[in-house]
């Protein structure tokens, strides 16, 4: 009874501690940097949080069985009263705990998804991508003339290209703003990435696929095309640049 106690205690303890230590304790600044980089906006902390959580319960799941084991058959002689193969108890531990860890897993992935796919009833500005073969096309809405399109390739220094996947012309967006992206493709399927705004859509020929986006910080958020689309496909970088609101008018006048 003693050591079921100090089971149950150990695994919410491990939850907890795992939840602060990979998400809250060491903070943004000091852990993301030598992994996924800041979270640049809600969606992309919500994914990182999930992953997070994610990674501590495996470690209490990990480290519980095995204390479990060690313990409860190894050393108290349990296994020997109660059989190690067949008994009820022992059946029913072993179908419903696992019940227990999906709902665990299922209950915060649902949200999330959630939150990954809700529509945005008032967007502040649309941009059209297509993706082709192998650059980026943008599209702005400039005044009451329409959609101006601009290309978006990889800077070269010669024959050599620029180190931190350099682009001519960069998306840009406003901070603190939703952002509706059209996404399409010209030619093969692409995809449109950019990890620290938790977006990944893919860009299909004939099809336009749509993610919101809402940039918490000013700065320079990077990506990659994460569709393999032929020979030129490690030259689809995608830099985003977000800027204050003031400079994001002045830019799309």
């Amino acid at each position: 009874m003693k050591l079921g106690v100090f089971y149950v205690v150990s695994v919410f303890f491990g939850l907890v501690v795992g939840y602060r230590l990979f998400v809250l304790r060491l903070g943004y600044g000091s852990i993301w940097p030598h992994r996924f980089g800041r979270p640049g906006s809600l969606k992309a902390l919500k994914l990182y949080e999930f992953h997070s959580y994610l990674v501590s319960l495996m470690l209490v799941v990990v480290v519980g069985v095995f204390l479990l084991v060690f313990f409860l058959w190894g050393l108290s002689g349990l296994s020997r009263r109660w059989g190690f193969l067949e008994h009820d108890r022992i059946e029913t531990f072993w179908t419903v705990w696992p019940l227990f860890l999906l709902l665990l897993v299922v209950l915060p992935s649902l949200t999330l998804l959630y939150v990954l796919e809700e529509s945005v009833s008032r967007v502040w500005s649309t941009v059209h991508v297509v993706g082709r073969m192998w650059y980026w096309e943008y599209g702005y809405l400039k005044g009451s003339g329409g959609y101006e399109f601009f290309e978006s390739r990889l800077l070269k220094e010669g024959d050599v290209y620029r180190p931190r996947w350099e682009v001519d012309n960069a998306c840009m967006m406003a901070v603190g703003k939703y952002f509706r992206f059209l996404v399409t493709s010209g030619d093969v399927i692409h995809s449109f990435s950019l990890p620290r705004l938790g977006v990944k859509v893919d860009c299909v020929p004939g099809r336009v696929n749509q993610v919101y986006m809402s940039p918490l910080f000013v700065g320079v958020y990077r990506g990659q095309c994460s569709e393999l689309c032929g020979a030129g496909h490690s030259q689809m970088p995608i830099e985003c640049r977000v800027l204050p609101v003031s400079s994001y008018l002045l830019w799309n006048k």
